[in-house]
């Protein structure tokens, strides 16, 4: 019989890079508003690092979006993919 410890874990999508890049903000300037490291910022990007709860919202309020906003894509242009925000 299967337990929830056996289920793998799947994080939830999440749209940090899409915020990030809305806002007009570098990896380095959220981090540094967010308190994170550059490579922690990138890590969690492309969700190779879960992000910690207190994380979480330390993200929400440098980027200005509420919970729910985090889990949904921001309104952006189509070729918003093509513009290297670094």
């Amino acid at each position: 019989m299967a337990t929830s410890h056996d289920t793998p874990y799947t994080p939830a999508k999440h749209y940090l890079r899409e915020w990030r890049v809305a806002r007009g903000l570098s990896r380095y300037e959220l981090a540094e508003t967010a308190g994170a490291t550059e490579s922690a910022i990138a890590r969690y990007e492309t969700m190779g690092n879960r992000i910690a709860f207190e994380m979480l919202f330390r993200l929400m309020e440098a980027l200005g979006i509420t919970p729910l906003q985090f889990f949904e894509p921001p309104d952006l242009p189509p070729w918003w993919r093509w513009i290297a925000v670094r």
